[in-house]
């Protein structure tokens, strides 16, 4: 397994990372490759070893670069040559901390989208007390979308949480400002309907902001715009609350740190996107995360999952 590394990648990059792939050296790797790109000073700060293979970037393509302007404008940056080396095969995965716009663009516009797939998404995770946790879709790619959208968020997370999370037939909800099938603005309660009728989702109805972390939903669609103002004032208020009180440790699972990266989901290859504020222990996290989507082929599921869609729309049983 090749894993592909940006080590420019983060606001505390590149000193962040390289503590990071060397806290990894001292694990048990065996098997996993970490092909690391970035620039060459940075990179010789890195040992030589059987399991990391160094790939020299000329440019970076920073936090406050345009996505669209900055993939076609450096090309040798660490993000725009590591996806593309993805998109070659040449490595199985790629995990990135850097500019979110820039590795969401470059994974739909190089490594393509999974058919049926027309809007790829990211998540976030949602911790509950007494049991696995669930995910918001979508946080932040997707701020304009139509009803089918929120459809296809659904099975996207559905599909995740289950090859993931380990969690058979996912409860599906729909984020709203009320449970009644009536609430909600058009967009919302057209979804309602798409959700409820599609037959490979187990979709539970509509759930309102004080659920999201119970156990009523193991994942919740909402469109982008509504999941990442949600998501950052969550974080903002679970920081506050840590910093405000002396005994606060089991809040500590709520906080995004404790999870690492996030995936796309409905790309061609797996691709982690972590945040910009990491430190060396979430890149370890961002880098298990890749390792997994490889092993349990959560790719080539999604895949499976939206061929079967297809083929029912088009009346094909095969």
């Amino acid at each position: 397994m090749r894993i592909g590394f940006d080590l420019m990648g983060g606001d505390f990059a590149p000193e962040e990372t390289i503590k990071a792939v060397k806290q990894w050296l001292l694990g048990n790797n065996s098997g996993v490759t970490l092909v690391i790109y970035g620039a060459k000073d940075a990179l010789d700060e890195i040992p030589n070893h059987q399991y990391i293979e160094k790939i020299p970037t000329s440019q970076v393509i920073e936090m406050g670069d345009s996505p669209i302007k900055a993939i076609q404008s450096k090309p040798d940056s660490t993000i725009v040559k590591g996806i593309s080396d993805l998109a070659l095969g040449k490595i199985d995965a790629f995990v990135s901390a850097g500019n979110t716009g820039a590795v969401y663009v470059a994974g739909v516009q190089i490594v393509g989208r999974i058919e049926g797939v027309q809007r790829p998404a990211l998540i976030s995770y949602l911790p509950r007390w007494n049991t696995h946790p669930g995910i918001l879709i979508d946080v932040g790619a997707n701020a304009d979308v139509r009803p089918e959208h929120l459809l296809e968020f659904a099975r996207l997370g559905s599909v995740y949480v289950n090859v993931i999370l380990d969690v058979d037939n996912p409860k599906i909800g729909l984020l709203n400002i009320g449970e009644e099938e009536t609430k909600g603005n058009q967009l919302v309660q057209s979804a309602y309907k798409l959700l409820k009728e599609a037959d490979d989702i187990n979709f539970v109805g509509n759930i309102e902001g004080r659920y999201l972390f119970s156990d009523k939903a193991d994942v919740v669609v909402c469109s982008g715009f509504v999941g990442n103002v949600l998501l950052k004032s969550l974080e903002s208020l679970v920081e506050t609350v840590i910093m405000e009180c002396p005994d606060s440790s089991k809040l500590r699972k709520f906080l995004w740190s404790e999870y690492g990266g996030v995936p796309i989901l409905g790309v061609r290859a797996p691709i982690i996107i972590g945040h910009g504020i990491s430190k060396a222990p979430v890149f370890l996290q961002m880098i298990e995360a890749a390792r997994q989507e490889v092993e349990r082929d959560l790719v080539g599921k999604l895949t499976n999952a939206f061929k079967k869609v297809l083929n029912s729309a088009n009346g094909n049983t095969n």
